[in-house]
């Protein structure tokens, strides 16, 4: 499969979200990444996610971290790295406890998620672990 390989992050001065970087830079200083005006700044490495290489139903590109929901059954998900399957999957989120695992090639339809979030935006903590 290719795909574009780029990331996304919080800027550590002002925690505003970079997205689309295709510059990573990690160092004895952390992680940094490029702007929309190709400066490179230094981000929050626990924000950094990588992007999946797809999109949600509204054409918006989904990232490791992004919280998004399946518009057929209500359910919410986190987009997580899974070294097991060497993939991102989405994990269901009940109650803040993981009980599903699903693999985006065989189990969901980008078609029926659409991103709401990630679990680094202030207002969504509650999908923090």
């Amino acid at each position: 499969m290719n795909r574009e390989i780029k990331f996304k992050g919080k800027r550590i001065d002002n925690k505003i979200w970079i997205a689309g970087s295709e510059t990573y830079i990690c160092d004895g200083d952390g992680i940094w990444l490029s702007d929309e005006n190709t400066d490179v700044v230094k981000a929050i490495s626990e924000t950094v996610g990588q992007f999946t290489g797809l999109k949600d139903r509204n054409g918006k590109e989904i990232y490791e971290g992004d919280i998004v929901v399946n518009i057929n059954n209500g359910l919410i998900h986190i987009v997580k790295w899974s070294y097991i399957v060497a993939g991102f999957e989405l994990y269901e989120q009940s109650l803040n406890t993981v009980n599903g695992r699903y693999w985006f090639d065989t189990d969901i339809d980008v078609k029926e998620i659409q991103v709401i979030g990630n679990i680094h935006d202030e207002n969504l903590k509650i999908f923090q672990k």
